[in-house]
């Protein structure tokens, strides 16, 4: 058994959730993109988490958030079950669209820690040519 989660309010954490059997689920279209968006925002203000920035490439994603209130669990929860419900219809499925296991979630210690990540995530969506 692994040891529980902290969970403090006021973090910022680093989540990351693949794709079940690294599948391109998650590939870009405009249906994909607008239901990602949406199902992100709506988790965010359900659970008054704070967004800063994240990428969908096609079999997994990344997300930097500030939770004030120790709520990221349950947006975690809630964000990924949105996510697969509208993936799931859109492309034809009903199996479980997202890995086995638990997601990463790593709660951000520093400022530093913070723009590390920001930087990491926005590099990732950014193409190399533009780089």
């Amino acid at each position: 058994m692994t040891m529980p989660r902290q969970i403090i309010p006021g973090s910022s954490y680093m989540i990351t959730r693949r794709c079940s059997e690294r599948r391109f689920f998650l590939r870009p279209d405009s249906y994909i993109t607008q239901a990602l968006v949406y199902c992100l925002a709506f988790a965010a203000r359900r659970f008054g988490v704070i967004c800063h920035c994240g990428v969908a490439l096609s079999n997994h994603w990344h997300l930097v958030v500030t939770d004030p209130s120790g709520n990221v669990c349950r947006f975690v929860a809630f964000v990924h079950l949105l996510i697969a419900k509208a993936v799931n219809v859109y492309r034809g499925r009903w199996e479980s669209m997202w890995a086995a296991g638990c997601c990463s979630i790593v709660r951000l210690e520093t400022p530093d820690d913070i723009l590390d990540k920001i930087i990491y995530v926005m590099s990732t969506f950014c193409p190399p040519a533009l780089r």
